[in-house]
């Protein structure tokens, strides 16, 4: 009889062990599994020269994503939004900055990584993409990056991603991207 109890008490602090140790993984910082870039990044006109900041947005569901990256944007990036799976841990992270000219992009030149605070962040650049003997269109002109950053679902899922975004001949503009849902 002493025997039977005593099993059954280590049996139920191995299992509250267990289970502390499975809720302790829910709190522990987020973890990067990998990163995806769109090969089309969605634009939207904005047609005021004051409005022309560098803005994102951090998408945590597929809802979200159509409001954000589907609805009335031209080229739409359908496929790589649908192939996203939110439940699984994926986020999408889109950026848009604008280039002096007709020959500039958004590139990456940060990965994204989870920072000591436990934070999602990455930088991003407007980079010229011809030679500067060569002569580009007057005109300025949209850019984007589109990246599916997945998670550790196992982890805590992250509220906010920031982003810094570097501009020739402009201040660096740093953003704080809330999570929407």
């Amino acid at each position: 009889m002493h025997r039977r109890r005593a099993l059954i008490g280590m049996s139920a602090v191995a299992t509250t062990t267990l289970v502390g140790c499975m809720d302790n993984e829910r709190t522990r910082p987020p973890a990067i599994q990998s990163v995806t870039r769109s090969d089309i990044a969605p634009t939207r006109r904005v047609p005021a020269e004051s409005e022309l900041q560098p803005w994102g947005r951090f998408l945590g569901s597929a809802s979200a994503a159509q409001e954000a990256l589907l609805d009335d944007v031209d080229p739409a990036p359908i496929e790589f939004v649908e192939t996203t799976d939110f439940e699984a841990g994926d986020r999408l992270l889109f950026v848009q900055a604008y280039g002096r000219q007709t020959c500039y992009r958004l590139e990456v030149v940060d990965s994204p990584r989870i920072t000591r605070t436990g934070r999602p962040v990455t930088g991003v650049a407007v980079q010229r993409t011809e030679p500067p003997e060569v002569a580009c269109g007057d005109a300025i002109t949209p850019v984007s990056i589109l990246l599916r950053v997945t998670f550790d679902v196992d982890r805590s899922l992250p509220d906010q991603f920031d982003a810094r975004v570097d501009r020739p001949e402009a201040p660096t503009t740093e953003l704080s991207l809330a999570v929407r849902v």
